[in-house]
């Protein structure tokens, strides 16, 4: 083929402009998503510490929140699902990828858990005002 140097090089030039064109939306995708784990994160720990402090002051570990569900039971669901989903570790792991699979993957599980956060939420006594983020 005659052409097969010049077909070669518009080939890495189409590549090169791609990933060019598409790597400051993939960015920004990132930096969103990296405010969001850091907001559902935040919000995660204020949600323990409030009801920490309310079982601390009015000693109600072992008092129902639900009819199935204890306060000390609550506590460890939510610290489990903070640290399985929500750790410094998985935050640090998100910054430094790069795979856009990843990323898709952990958006779909910070939604989950924004939504577990929020169930959470409304089943705290402590009024809500406390939580807000």
């Amino acid at each position: 083929m005659p052409y097969e140097t010049e077909i070669t090089i518009a080939a890495i030039a189409a590549v090169g402009t791609l990933v060019y064109a598409v790597r400051p939306r993939y960015t920004q995708r990132k930096t969103a998503l990296l405010a969001k784990y850091r907001r559902i994160r935040t919000k995660s720990l204020k949600i323990q510490d409030v009801l920490s402090k309310h079982v601390m002051e009015n000693d109600t570990i072992n008092d129902n929140i639900t009819p199935e569900m204890t306060y000390g039971q609550f506590i460890k669901i939510i610290k489990k699902q903070h640290q399985q989903y929500l750790s410094e570790k998985t935050y640090v792991k998100l910054k430094n990828s790069t795979n856009i699979f990843f990323l898709n993957r952990t958006k779909r599980l910070l939604e989950e858990q924004e939504q577990r956060l929020i169930k959470f939420e409304r089943q705290l006594p402590a009024p809500k005002d406390k939580i807000a983020v």
